[in-house]
């Protein structure tokens, strides 16, 4: 069993992958394997993953029809040995002491989750910023704890919300069931729910990561109310979980009103996004947290109505949750809901 398991989602990807791959496979912690998923590629990164697993027997390839970065995360741990495992983008890569720096840290603290710095660098691999954690150890023996170290650490101060550049135990993912979702956000949503099983996290002075910044990179293409659904479903997902392990509402209201502000600001395709969101939340802070249609469409029709008219807000708005619900009964409620009190 390696020490390390790599999980890298391929797609499309042909011109970057090389530098990738060589990235890792040039570690000075040799002891790991590299599970390249194939996500349904129609240019050669499928072929070029086969030829990597031919020269290097630590790589595995995983073909499967297209489904997204975290489906393909998904099936790459499913495939996985590693007592850690560790999540790498196909268009970005690491340094050479990369996973050195991370096992080091993990072992010698007993840790179940390492964090790492990353450089942002543009497509000519050239430097734009880097980002350090806030160095630390934190011992997670109580829900209090927990809930400070969501709040504070990851929602606030933004530490160690990443998959990549990060380090978790392939134990408790596997025995809890964590699964990645989405197309936004999934990151987020990933590391809460793992963070609930966790004792001890470390974040160290650091930064091997190096994450390629892209003009016209997904964030910037994405100009729908169903981003702003996958960002409500991440939020959910987690609140299930959260909830059902310590019944505490009065802090789940504070995490999900948090997971909001701190993604909200991200979705470019509402105007006016950020400010809009200032001018709603007292309201949507107002409301019964258990009203997951009302917080909806107050953020999305809103927006919407700006930018595609009434109109096409409206039908934006109730396809999205026609797909997202896959449950024509309940959509036919909320769609009804919608109409009387929201779309005039």
């Amino acid at each position: 069993m390696p020490s390390i398991s790599i999980i890298v989602p391929v797609y499309n990807i042909e011109k970057d992958i090389y530098r990738c791959v060589d990235s890792i496979r040039t570690q000075t912690f040799p002891d790991f394997e590299l599970i390249l998923v194939d996500d349904g590629s129609t240019d050669g990164s499928g072929k070029i993953c086969d030829e990597y697993s031919t020269i290097d027997d630590r790589i595995t390839v995983i073909h499967k029809s297209n489904g997204g970065v975290s489906e393909a995360r998904n099936a790459g741990i499913k495939k996985a040995t590693g007592e850690y495992c560790t999540y790498i983008d196909s268009d970005d890569y690491v340094s050479k002491d990369y996973l050195e720096k991370l096992i080091f840290a993990a072992k010698q603290e007993r840790a179940d989750m390492v964090l790492s710095g990353f450089v942002f660098v543009n497509d000519k691999c050239e430097p734009i910023q880097a980002v350090q954690r806030k160095v630390g150890t934190w011992n997670i023996d109580s829900h209090k704890l927990l809930t400070d170290y969501m709040i504070h650490q990851v929602l606030h101060f933004g530490n160690g919300w990443a998959v990549w550049s990060s380090l978790f135990k392939r134990s408790i993912i596997i025995n809890h069931n964590i699964l990645s979702k989405g197309v936004f956000a999934e990151d987020l949503g990933f590391t809460l729910e793992y963070l609930m099983y966790v004792k001890k996290i470390i974040a160290i002075d650091f930064c091997g990561y190096f994450y390629v910044q892209h003009s016209g990179s997904m964030m910037d293409r994405c100009k729908d109310v169903m981003m702003l659904d996958a960002l409500n479903e991440v939020a959910y997902s987690f609140g299930r979980r959260y909830l059902k392990e310590t019944h505490d509402w009065k802090a789940y209201t504070i995490l999900y009103y948090l997971i909001m502000e701190n993604q909200y600001c991200k979705v470019p395709a509402y105007g006016e996004g950020f400010k809009h969101y200032l001018d709603s939340k007292e309201l949507i802070h107002r409301l019964g947290w258990h009203d997951k249609w009302m917080r909806r469409l107050i953020f999305c029709y809103k927006d919407l109505k700006k930018i595609y008219g009434s109109k096409e807000a409206k039908i934006r708005i109730l396809n999205s949750r026609l797909i997202s619900h896959h449950n024509w009964k309940w959509f036919c409620i909320e769609s009804a809901i919608a109409y009387k009190f929201f779309i005039k």
